[in-house]
């Protein structure tokens, strides 16, 4: 699956500063981006976070609010990536 999904984190809340120190204190290794303008949120209909949007190579979308099981979010993208 890692060859077919791209992860990306993007913060919306706080600086860059706080976004950057969120990344290192969970190791995460995926692109992350800040929002600060709140672009990406509106675009997708995501009103806070958590959240996950799942984008699909046909344009759609979908959104997860709120914290997600590791299962949930395992079984979404293995829709997305079916065929």
């Amino acid at each position: 699956m890692k060859d077919k999904v791209t992860v990306i984190g993007v913060a919306w809340a706080g600086t860059e500063t706080d976004y950057r120190g969120f990344v290192d204190r969970h190791g995460l290794s995926f692109a992350n981006i800040a929002d600060t303008e709140g672009e990406v949120y509106a675009r997708y209909g995501v009103p806070y976070q958590p959240a996950w949007v799942f984008l699909g190579t046909d344009g759609s979308s979908r959104v997860l609010r709120g914290s997600q099981s590791e299962e949930s979010v395992l079984a979404e993208l293995e829709a997305h990536t079916a065929g």
